[in-house]
């Protein structure tokens, strides 16, 4: 009953600040290593099937795949807990942590040792939305119900007491570089609360106006400017004192921009807006925050996350589109990436999805919880989310929608012979149990398959865009391992141009739970 309790309140807290204003996921984290080139892997967690509690789907656990940049392949899975949508990592690289936001948990493992996993424990109805650190002893975690920031202790993996208040509903923190402030953006109160890390101390309230989204700290330490985005305004903070720096003319990015980046390499910030398709270049060099560019990325398209190369020469603008799959009419998605040329400040190039990933059909009836669509909003608005190789190499896109990641090679970003450079590499499904079917009937209809079951085993219920294989039917030409592209009372529909029809016919399916990525971030 605590669950179902803390999943009803997830999901009403969500609402309260939809519209596109509640961005606190779904963004590439490079943490702050000594050397850029230390980077040699990426890691996507996935939320498994995230559901609310109260929707009467079935909500498994989260896991997170490391990807290493090199070999671009999958070299550990760890198991999390229940909705993680948020990691970061801290200063020495020596754990990642997962915050969990239906279980008010946050997991934490070692990178050389992914299995094991350690669970830390948030006083209950936390609802923990955000992590950050660019300390090693500290790890900190906004906890979005209870207006408070804790602190995980890194040698003892303990939440260090009392909990520090702050604003209403914080739903992003910055540190400084140099570890000594804390800001915790507070959504509700709109305003940002500074924290002395030092002892933990808070200062008054800084008050922004409206609703802020997301802060980033300058390189220097001594400024951390705050996204507000019902006006897309840029407020800066300075640090030493704790105020808002007076700034002529004012930055803003439009109405709706909700995540932004920061260029250490340039010192620049680079804001999405996912309501005008543009992003917007700020030089932050100076005291006065200075707008440099407005650079629309693309047509009819959602921009919602950003990834700069180290070597600052271009970056990379994760966005996703809704279209009519053409096979069938449904509403459907589509992603695609656009580069940035740093220097010129224009569209370098656009990258499409691999043919491979184009077109998954929004499910209507058990929705994805892959973003905000057409048919409402979800816990997880952020569909697409980019993440760049420490070498600048490569550039790492996961697809909540696709269920799967590709890497785009930075020294070409271009298709060849009909082909994206991409490699899509899928979820893996080690947090759970893949979802047994008991397979009654088969009829063809043209190039589809529609088969009747009974699910034996409880798990994930089927939907679109799961994988199935299909054994021991009486015509083996209905065996096979199939894409689910259509859900209906009691039976699921799949390609299938061998397909034979024949009533009665039995066999067995198993079916792997889709996996939702639900961001990337770049690791040791």
């Amino acid at each position: 009953m605590c669950l179902r309790a803390a999943g009803i309140t997830f999901l009403a807290v969500i609402c309260i600040s939809c519209g596109d204003q509640f961005r606190p996921i779904a963004i590439p984290i490079t943490p702050p290593l000594p050397d850029p080139q230390a980077v040699h892997a990426i890691f996507v967690v996935s939320d498994n099937g995230f559901a609310p509690v109260s929707s009467g789907r079935s909500v498994n656990p989260g896991g997170t795949s490391r990807l290493d940049v090199s070999g671009d392949t999958n070299i550990a899975v760890s198991q999390v807990g229940l909705g993680p949508i948020h990691a970061a990592i801290p200063a020495n690289g020596s754990r990642i942590y997962v915050v969990n936001a239906l279980e008010d948990t946050v997991s934490s493992f070692s990178p050389s040792n992914p299995t094991v996993v350690t669970t830390t424990s948030l006083p209950a109805g936390s609802i923990p939305m955000f992590l950050e650190s660019k300390e090693t002893a500290t790890m900190y975690v906004a906890n979005f119900n209870t207006d408070s920031v804790g602190a995980i202790v890194t040698a003892t993996n303990v939440l260090a007491s009392p909990l520090i208040p702050v604003g209403t509903h914080p739903v992003a923190l910055v540190e400084t570089p140099d570890g000594k402030k804390l800001y915790s953006v507070n959504q509700g109160s709109g305003d940002v609360t500074p924290i002395n890390t030092l002892n933990r101390s808070t200062g008054a309230p800084i008050s922004i106006g409206g609703t802020p989204v997301w802060a980033v700290a300058r390189s220097d330490s001594a400024r951390v400017y705050v996204l507000e985005s019902s006006s897309g305004e840029l407020s800066t903070v300075n640090t030493l004192s704790d105020s808002l720096v007076p700034t002529a003319p004012t930055v803003s990015a439009g109405a709706g921009a909700n995540f932004m980046v920061y260029d250490r390499a340039l010192n620049r910030i680079y804001i999405a807006n996912p309501s005008s398709a543009n992003v917007t270049v700020v030089d932050v060099s100076g005291d006065a925050p200075r707008a440099l560019s407005e650079i629309p990325v693309c047509s009819g398209c959602h921009p919602v996350s950003i990834a700069v190369l180290p070597d600052g020469t271009r970056a990379y603008v994760g966005s996703y589109i809704l279209v009519t799959d053409p096979a069938n009419g449904l509403p459907a998605i589509e992603w695609q990436v656009a580069v940035i040329n740093a220097q010129s400040l224009s569209l370098r190039s656009t990258v499409p999805a691999d043919p491979r990933e184009t077109l998954f059909d929004i499910d209507t009836v058990n929705p994805t919880g892959c973003g905000s669509t057409p048919f409402g909003s979800s816990p997880l608005p952020f569909r697409v989310s980019v993440a760049a190789a420490g070498d600048s190499s490569k550039v790492f896109v996961s697809s909540c929608d696709a269920g799967s990641t590709a890497v785009i090679q930075t020294s070409d970003d271009t298709l060849v012979s009909g082909q994206s450079q991409m490699l899509l590499l899928s979820a893996q499904p080690a947090s759970f149990n893949p979802t047994s079917l008991t397979v009654t009937d088969a009829t063809l209809n043209g190039t589809s398959t529609t088969y009747s079951y009974t699910q034996t085993i409880p798990g994930p219920p089927l939907r679109v865009g799961m994988r199935i294989s299909i054994t021991g039917m009486q015509d083996a030409g209905n065996d096979g391992s199939f894409l689910v592209t259509a859900i209906g009372s009691g039976s699921f529909t799949v390609t299938n141009a061998a397909g034979v029809s024949n009533s009665g016919q039995s066999g067995t399916g198993i079916a792997v739970p889709f996996q939702n990525p639900a961001f990337t971030l770049a690791g040791p």
